[in-house]
């Protein structure tokens, strides 16, 4: 019994899809299915069942996920006892994108995994001094010697706790930003969330933080700028009264508002099979 079985069939029991799974284990969907097909004929129990597009673990399955969890931490503490890690790898990220994936961009990947949470333009600086071996940013500050990759597009928009600002015009909504404003970069963004400065917004909040600015917005007495994945990924660990929705608004202002925004892989040299996975987990994240 391999025990890469045990792997995929933990993956797309915590993606709840086998397209999903294969994109992030980087392996063929048909592979997968069969992978999955030899581990339920070795176990002799069903592990799955449909549920809608994806798929529902039974109650077997959920026994077998615990114990494959259990093997493969055994094994991993196995491979680690007595020795040093031979490879570090150092990410940095901007804090938007930080707060929803540093899990999955862990779990992701194999060995010591030091992750950096850093402002636009130090990751640029990082990866020269060599702090870092490769990043993920919105807003890029060009730098001699680095390459910046077009990965993926993230749609913005306003958001707001349920229930909350249903009667107030869109130029009277209070929105909490960030504290100190983006200068000198080369998409001209004014404000660091990347909210159109020709649009005008009433800003009586300003958090230095993503966290502050979010446990502002959950009070209700304040909307926020950020993307949708982000709002998504919230959602899924809040109670319905809790979550995330679009702030309500004729639907011109808030085609205006919403803005698509590139994400960009930072590195310096040939990229490597750890920002090719970093790079599917942010991908994964927006498509989902």
């Amino acid at each position: 019994m391999e025990t890469d079985r045990f792997k995929y069939f933990c993956t797309i029991v915590e993606t709840g899809s086998l397209s999903k799974a294969a994109d992030l284990l980087g392996v063929s969907h048909s592979g997968l299915s069969k992978a999955m097909s030899v581990l339920k004929n070795e176990l002799g129990c069903d592990l799955f069942r449909p549920q809608g597009r994806g798929l529902e673990i039974t109650e077997e399955g959920r026994e077998v996920y615990d114990k494959c969890k259990s093997v493969l931490a055994g094994i991993e503490g196995l491979r680690l006892k007595g020795k040093k890690l031979s490879q570090v790898i150092r990410i940095g990220v901007q804090e938007v994108l930080s707060h929803s994936l540093t899990g999955k961009i862990v779990a992701s990947l194999e060995g010591e995994i030091e992750l950096f949470e850093l402002d636009s333009g130090e990751i640029e600086v990082s990866l020269l001094e060599g702090k870092i071996d490769f990043g993920f940013t919105f807003v890029p500050f060009p730098q001699k010697g680095i390459e910046y990759l077009k990965i993926a597009k993230a749609a913005f928009g306003s958001f707001c706790k349920r229930g909350s600002f249903r009667n107030v015009a869109p130029e009277d909504i209070p929105y909490v930003i960030p504290s100190s404003e983006l200068k000198g970069n080369p998409l001209s963004f004014k404000f660091r969330d990347g909210w159109n400065k020709n649009i005008p917004r009433f800003s009586p909040y300003k958090a230095d933080n993503l966290s502050a600015a979010l446990n502002i917005v959950q009070e209700g007495v304040a909307a926020i700028y950020i993307p949708k994945f982000l709002a998504k990924s919230m959602n899924s660990s809040l109670n319905a009264n809790g979550h995330l929705v679009e702030v309500p608004m004729p639907s011109e202002r808030q085609t205006a508002e919403v803005t698509w925004r590139e994400i960009f892989l930072i590195k310096m040299g040939h990229e490597t099979k750890e920002m090719k996975r970093v790079t599917r987990v942010i991908r994964l994240a927006l498509n989902s």
